[in-house]
């Protein structure tokens, strides 16, 4: 399988020699660390109902699970505790409520083994994160031919998985909380002129992510047939199975980001 990947600027070369030498705090300026306005942190009744009612069940960002079969007689006791419907993501984003809304309560969070200020991670360092996502499925694809299931090899490739999670997850929340009325971003701690271009943007980046991935159709046909490996209560997945998944994490991702910058910006998709 073959990936194209394209960087402009002082972009990083090689892909599977830059994250090694990446500073935890090579992103993280303490003095654009600042706390949110009081009127941003002032929550009414009803918007503190709709968090609890979320926070009660979403804890980390979601993923696809699957044990390689479907049980239509018993959906509900077959459903990922962690996946987007037993979750409440996928509510969530259909009643327009933050599906993650005390994940990324610090001002300084963490993508891909790096710090970013929290309030300018996409606006000043979209195009790193993109990088930095491309990545990890360079990596994970690059580890398929392990064919072994081994715990290490299911826990790696999931923990890949999991940081590109983490981003989209990420991604969501700044939409759902950051792009609002001009009114309201005067507000903010985030530079005006740089919000309103974050827009335009991110779909390009979501664009060249999707050329980057190609089609899902296009993977080998071993990789789409789950055959787990069942110890105990765990599954195993082989490399092949995660990067499957992870494909269709990502572009299942990429629709709820770009539906979602859709509504911020008064368009609406037709269904």
């Amino acid at each position: 399988m073959e990936f194209q990947h394209s960087s402009s600027g002082n972009d990083l070369q090689y892909l599977s020699e830059w994250a090694d030498s990446l500073d935890l705090d090579e992103f993280c300026d303490q003095s654009e660390v600042r706390e949110e306005p009081s009127a941003k942190r002032q929550k009414t009744d009803h918007d503190n109902l709709h968090v609890e009612t979320v926070e009660l069940i979403i804890r980390n960002p979601v993923e696809l699970s699957c044990s390689g079969n479907v049980i239509s007689t018993s959906v509900k006791e077959v459903l990922c505790p962690n996946g987007y419907l037993a979750s409440g993501v996928f509510s969530a984003i259909l009643q327009n409520e933050n599906p993650y809304p005390r994940i990324f309560d610090d001002p300084v969070i963490q993508l891909f083994g790096a710090k970013f200020v929290k309030a300018n991670a996409l606006t000043q360092h979209m195009e790193t994160l993109f990088f930095l996502l491309r990545q990890e499925v360079f990596k994970l694809d690059s580890s398929t031919c392990i064919t072994i299931l081994t715990d290490d090899v299911h826990h790696r490739s999931l923990e890949l998985r999991r940081k590109c999670g983490r981003f989209f997850a990420f991604l969501l929340y700044f939409v759902h909380n950051y792009l609002d009325t001009v009114q309201d971003l005067n507000t903010r701690s985030i530079h005006l002129d740089q919000v309103l271009l974050l827009p335009s943007r991110l779909t390009k980046q979501l664009e060249e992510l999707a050329l980057f991935l190609g089609r899902v159709s296009c993977l080998p046909s071993s990789y789409t047939r789950t055959s787990p490996l069942s110890v105990g209560t765990s599954l195993r997945l082989s490399t092949g199975n995660h990067l499957f998944h992870l494909h269709l994490e990502l572009n299942w991702a990429a629709i709820e980001t770009l539906c979602l910058l859709l509504e911020k910006q008064g368009k609406y998709m037709i269904y």
